[in-house]
């Protein structure tokens, strides 16, 4: 009879609380209405992490909020992203959870996705893992953008 043994994952709680702890004071470009619509989708997120984490990432940027309109392109909800994670390069759009399945859509509740939310072209972060480690993201381009889905860069 084979041994299996339980695998348990690291407390959502104490990952975020410690992941914050680093970034306090890190630049996240998300006005109050984008804090407000994604602290509701974070509570209502089916994974603790991503929970955990995304509240921890509002809280930083509500109380670090410049409202800068003429900074570089910021990761918002329905961006066209190229960026790279664990060594690999990708093109994505960040998505509410409940949209479509398609195969560019990044939800804003999925790991990768909450990570993204709010950094700038040029922007990387250390973002936790699903195992408690840690990789880094990093917006390399923004080809579109939410704010009357004007588009600020052409992908090339």
């Amino acid at each position: 009879m084979a041994t299996q043994l339980a695998v348990q994952r690291p407390d959502p709680r104490l990952i975020a609380r410690r992941w914050a702890a680093f970034n306090q004071g890190s630049p996240f470009a998300l006005n109050d209405g984008e804090i407000h619509y994604l602290t509701a989708m974070a509570l209502a997120a089916d994974d603790d992490l991503v929970a955990h984490l995304l509240l921890a990432k509002l809280r930083i940027a509500a109380s670090e909020n410049e409202a800068d309109d003429g900074a570089l392109p910021a990761a918002r909800m329905n961006s066209l992203i190229h960026y790279g994670n664990a060594g690999e390069t990708r093109w994505g759009r960040l998505v509410h959870p409940t949209a479509p399945v398609t195969a560019d859509g990044i939800s804003v509740t999925s790991l990768v996705g909450a990570g993204l939310i709010g950094l700038r072209e040029g922007q990387s972060i250390d973002w936790p893992d699903a195992d408690g480690g840690s990789q880094r993201i990093k917006i390399l381009q923004i080809a579109g953008r939410n704010a009357g889905g004007t588009i600020a860069r052409i992908r090339k």
